[in-house]
């Protein structure tokens, strides 16, 4: 990995064990020397920085051309010293010497595509477990409901021990930026001290791999269109060298990954405008919308406000990336702004994929799952609470009115008829989206239950509105819904 990783840099000339005993396993030691003919561009500093990023090397020592041997030339001084002293002084009785301890290998690396079946296979055992819980509930059996109860204590700490092994601390995207920070303020003539905070946080290996390109396109478009460069920055109070943060924080089973800038900040009216130009939306849908909503515009596809394409931005894609990334992940995307003061932008992400707590609905015969991080509350209404406010059906809920949709609706299977279009009583699930909250109308609320999260594949792959699969303790398989575009 470092070899290849310093081809990029210049000529590796040689290693030390040889290159040839590398690739074929024969080295296990814990140092090894690599020669470089370093390109023009590069200095010291980018091989230490190429270097360390790799999770595994621990230290990095760059030595200049002519330095080696000095170093070489003053070991043997030193060892001819050390030979004169001892021929003149007497000699002392030689001690036994001790057993010295040989150093044990604490770590082995193993393949990621192991670590996969390793967790499918205790997402069989999860859903195993639902099974034997629900054959135990049925018939009333106190023995098999006891051994049940020590059966799941144990799939939930092997299933804490496998999630923790696919753990990886976010300095192990993070740590590539500060280089692409520093050259691309330095391109674009702007001065910029760059915060890393919370490296040590871990994801999961699979949502992390995927974060590299969202973090990318967030952190290009605060140098580029957030900080403003130094003489602008003067000439309204601000100090010279703008800020932009980079902090990974741990809520719940989420982690909140922020990127902020003290620039000028998301201007509501340019959005506004820009996004009346494309024709994304009408004068009139413009004036009733917040600032916080005109905002959220930036994540429409084909969006940009800038006003000439550079290698930088201007060809809107960038934020629309950003957006569906972060929910093909199950995360969201929230963005606070303010004119003149900076932009922050918060990406929440759940800890791992595979494994998650849902609640679980019905809707006819047919059972449905929602992650439980996105759900707010389950609330029983009459149809005359539902309100239709501009063509909209909305209820009030804690002094707020949000949106209702119906379930089958969502699905696009409005003939079916449900417990909903008989009973005066409806069941409204609150979902909490980036836009806001929203109500769902199911037919039940069967209770939550940790599912394991197929990814669908072939016809079902794109289609709107489905994030996955799970199979339930009865070998029904239930839909995974992702609301986000509800």
């Amino acid at each position: 990995m470092v070899i290849k990783e310093l081809q990029n840099l210049g000529e590796v000339v040689k290693t030390i064990p040889p290159i040839e005993k590398i690739q074929n396993g024969e080295f296990n030691g814990l140092r090894f020397v690599v020669y470089i003919k370093l390109n023009e561009e590069y200095n010291e500093d980018d091989i230490k920085e190429t270097v360390l990023n790799i999770p595994e090397i621990k230290n990095v020592e760059v030595v200049p051309p002519g330095e080696e041997e000095k170093k070489e030339e003053k070991k043997e001084e030193v060892k001819e010293e050390k030979k004169e002293t001892k021929s003149t002084t007497t000699q002392k009785p030689k001690l036994p010497k001790k057993e010295e301890k040989k150093p044990t290998t604490k770590t082995i690396r193993i393949n990621i595509e192991k670590l996969d079946k390793l967790m499918n296979l205790v997402g069989e055992l999860v859903i195993t477990r639902a099974n034997f819980a629900q054959i135990a509930n049925k018939y009333q059996i106190k023995e098999l409901q006891n051994a049940v109860g020590r059966l799941s204590m144990l799939i939930n700490e092997l299933q804490e021990e496998v999630m923790a092994m696919r753990m990886v601390p976010v300095s192990y995207v993070f740590n590539r930026f500060p280089r692409m920070v520093r050259d691309l303020a330095k391109a674009l003539g702007k001065e910029v001290e760059f915060i890393m905070e919370g490296t040590d946080i871990e994801l999961d290996r699979t949502v992390l791999d995927e974060l590299a390109e969202p973090l990318v396109h967030l952190i290009r478009n605060a140098l580029d269109h957030g900080i403003e460069p130094p003489e602008e920055r003067e000439k309204v109070g601000k100090p010279r060298k703008g800020l932009l943060r980079l902090a990974a924080k741990r809520e719940r089973d989420y982690v909140l990954i922020i990127v902020e800038d003290d620039g000028r900040g998301i201007d509501p009216e340019k959005i506004k405008k820009k996004a009346i130009e494309r024709g994304l939306i009408t004068p009139e849908e413009a004036e009733k919308m917040s600032d916080h909503e005109i905002i959220n515009l930036i994540f429409m596809p084909g969006f940009s406000t800038a006003d000439k394409v550079s290698d930088v931005s201007g060809r809107g894609v960038g934020m629309d990336v950003v957006k569906t990334k972060i929910e093909s992940l199950g995360g969201s995307v929230v963005v606070y702004s303010e004119k003149g003061k900076g932009t922050k932008v918060v990406l929440k992400l759940p800890l791992t994929m595979a494994i998650i707590t849902a609640l679980l609905m019905k809707l006819a015969d047919q059972v449905y799952a929602i992650p439980i991080t996105s759900v707010l509350d389950v609330t029983l209404r009459k149809k005359s609470d539902i309100k239709n406010v501009e063509g909209t059906n909305t209820i009030i809920y804690r002094d707020e009115i949000i949106p209702v949709i119906w379930l089958k609706d969502f699905l696009g299977i409005s003939h079916l008829q449900t417990k909903s279009d008989i009973e005066d009583e409806l069941t409204i699930v609150i979902i909490e989206k980036s836009e806001g909250k929203m109500g769902l109308v199911v037919d039940d609320v069967i209770g939550r239950e940790d599912i394991v999260v197929k990814s669908l594949t072939g016809m079902l792959k794109n289609i709107p509105g489905l994030a996955g699969a799970t199979i339930l303790g009865d070998g029904r398989v239930a839909l995974i819904l992702d609301l986000s575009n509800a």
